[in-house]
Parts: structure tokens; sequence; C-alpha cells
């Protein structure tokens, strides 16, 4: 059964078939409004436009999954994993996520289908996730662990220190003495000599420049930034007038001064220095040098500095009374 209408008078009639006019005004400008026979045939079109559609997405998604391919390159030589997404097209970087986890913690993690994680040391985990919206990516969890070699560390020199501050003779000698703060693979080297594996450099006179000490870790000896430097400056022998009775009493007095201990230290150094540790002391059965006697003095015993005598090579006898 099929609707009509008139476009002359406007009437609508329903018919099995075909009209040639309108009833009412027998115009024959008229018009199908509806016909029941051809609405199976559109639906049944509608229904084959989705089948098709269901099919071409299948397609598109690619059936059982796109394959992402994950190359991973290990590096030990500068520490390093590069990772990247091959055939990831067409999703975007931001849909896949890489991490990188040390004993189940995460080190690093990137929205990307390309980074490089470097500075690696020990065994890592890395993982690649597809955290997009289509489901059907075949990446799976992709989980390997990679180990990397310990890497050598910098060293720092903590100090620098020299066995004396003066040299009491022309034919004295220095010692230069390093402190690092990890030593297990130190090298040292003075002046740009030859690396040596002991932290002492013995011999040395003093000069107007200062020396250059230079540690580096034995692991990476090619790698400057791992090396450290400082200077250290040995004053040159110089010849002076011996010290006096009343120089050496005056010493001796700051030492034995426990107000100002940095006083009493600095004094008790360059006594020793200048004068001589060893400097045989006379006058006491439990004296016998003047370092034992500056020792005695700071200690609390009191004495009197009888003479000093002094040759032209500057070999001290210090003579003394206690009280």
């Amino acid at each position: 059964m099929t609707s009509y209408k008139c476009n002359g008078c406007g009437h609508q009639w329903s018919s099995e078939e075909e009209p040639f006019n309108c009833p009412e005004c027998n115009s024959t400008d008229f018009e199908v409004v509806e016909s029941k026979a051809k609405l199976p045939l559109k639906k049944i079109g509608i229904g084959v436009g989705i089948l098709v559609l269901i099919i071409l997405l299948l397609k598109i998604c690619g059936g059982g999954g796109n394959k992402v391919s994950v190359a991973a390159t290990q590096d030990n030589s500068n520490a390093t994993l590069s990772v990247v997404l091959g055939d990831y097209e067409p999703y975007k970087a931001k849909d896949f996520k890489i991490t990188l986890k040390k004993d189940g913690v995460v080190q690093d993690e990137k929205k990307s289908v390309k980074t490089t994680f470097s500075d690696l040391e020990g065994t890592y985990t890395l993982e690649v996730k597809y955290i997009g919206k289509d489901g059907n990516v075949e990446i799976g969890e992709y989980k390997r662990s990679y180990t990397f070699p310990e890497q050598p560390k910098a060293i720092t020199i903590l100090s620098v220190s020299s066995d004396r501050q003066f040299l009491p003779k022309p034919t004295d000698t220095y010692t230069i003495t390093v402190s690092v703060d990890d030593d297990a693979n130190a090298e040292y080297q003075l002046d740009g000599g030859d690396w040596q594996k002991s932290n002492k450099f013995e011999g040395l006179k003093g000069k107007n420049e200062d020396y250059v000490i230079v540690v580096r870790n034995g692991l990476a000896p090619n790698n400057t930034s791992l090396q450290d430097q400082k200077t250290k400056h040995l004053n040159p022998y110089k010849k002076a007038e011996p010290l006096t009775k009343a120089q050496i009493e005056a010493l001796l007095r700051k030492v034995a001064d426990h107000n100002d201990y940095d006083a009493s230290d600095k004094a008790y150094d360059e006594l020793l220095s200048k004068v001589g540790a060893s400097t045989p002391v006379v006058g006491a059965s439990n004296i016998s040098t003047l370092q034992q006697l500056a020792n005695a003095v700071n200690n609390g015993t009191n004495y009197t500095v009888t003479s000093v005598e002094y040759d032209s090579d500057k070999s001290y006898i210090v003579k003394i009374r206690v009280q």
C-alpha cells in the first residue's frame, strides 16, 4: 500500500495500484508520500551498512592487533640504555609509556616512543606499555632486565699537608701527604710527573711556585672529569740568623699558655721547625730533646733556659734548669 499527496488540492490517499490522477480534483500533479513495500528494503540497507562499517573498523584495528616492536640498546662504556619503538603508527608517542625500574622502584619514566636512560649502574628492569585508548595493540607488557657494571667515581682531594713549614737546614726536604675521600683506586701526580699509587711525595725542596697535585681514578685514567687538583706551597730554604735564647724562651712561654690554644700550637710548630725537634737539651734527667721540653712545658713543667749554643750550621744545644 502506497500513500499519495496531491500537489494541487493537498488531498492525501492510499492505493495498492498507481493512480492516474487525484480522486478529488482529477489533477495529475501528485507525489508518493510513503511506500510500506519499500520500507523493509531500507532497513536491510541500513543493516548492511552497519555490517560493512564493523568490518572496516576491524580491518583498521588490525584484527588481532597492531604489533609494535621494541628495540633496546645497552651501552656499558657510556652507561646508557636507548629504547626505540617501531611500527607504532597510527598511534601517537604519548600513547606509550617507557619505564626504568631498579629494585622495583621507578628511576625514570617517559611517555614517548624514543628515549635514552643514562648514568646506569647495577640491574634495571625496562617496561614498555601501551596506554592509549585502543586496547588491541599487541605489545602487551614488555619487560626485560639489563645489568650495567659499576661506574668509576670522581675522587676528591680533602687536604694536602706537609711535614714542616720551614726547612731548618739547606739539606732538609719536605714530604707532602694527600688525603682523598676514596683511596681505593686513587692515583696521584705531582707537577705533571709520573702517576703513582702512594699518596706521599718525599724529598721535596721548597720553591717560589706552588706544587700542583692531581688525583685521578685508576679505573678511568683518561676521564679528566673524574680528576681533582690542588696546589701546595713549600717555603724555600732561607738562611736566617739562629734564634736567640730570648726568642726560644718566648716561644716556650707561648707553648705553655693554655689561654690561647691556637697561639700555643703555632708557637710549638715554629719552635720545632726553626730550631729542630731533635735539638739536644741539657739539664734534666728526663728531657733530652727540644720536642720533649716543649711537651713537658705544655704539661706544666717549670724551667729556666740558662743558655743556647749553636754553630754555623744552626745546630743548637739548649741548656735548661728545672725549677
